[in-house]
């Protein structure tokens, strides 16, 4: 009996923690869903698809591995690295690189393009 007054007594603060946990379950998963890696089409002027661990091994099978796309030019020049996604709240970078691995097809030189920078 005096459990069953304890909860009338505080059935509004209880009300409101069960609300809370509730709401925060279903923000969670909305952050979850975020988690999801968008498709990346390769175009055409991409000529090999890498991992950055092919670089740098100690990336090797974590979530800082992450795909680099290399395009090269049909004649030698210099080569031009992009890094999108450096800033995961700032999603302009990560745009503009797969806009350029859909769609750029270099004439000369090499473009490397890294749509995740930071993908951990």
């Amino acid at each position: 009996m005096k459990i069953l007054k304890r909860i009338k007594r505080h059935w509004l603060p209880i009300g409101i923690l069960f609300l809370s946990i509730i709401l925060a379950f279903f923000a969670a998963m909305s952050f979850e869903i975020m988690r999801e890696v968008d498709p990346i089409r390769r175009g055409p002027g991409v000529t090999e698809i890498r991992k950055l661990s092919d670089y740098f091994s100690g990336l090797r099978n974590t979530n800082g591995d992450t795909p680099v796309y290399i395009m090269k030019g049909e004649s030698p020049g210099g080569a031009t690295l992009v890094l999108g996604g450096t800033h995961p709240n700032e999603p302009a970078s990560y745009i503009t690189a797969v806009c350029l691995i859909e769609h750029c097809l270099p004439r000369t030189g090499t473009l490397i393009v890294i749509p995740r920078a930071k993908n951990s």
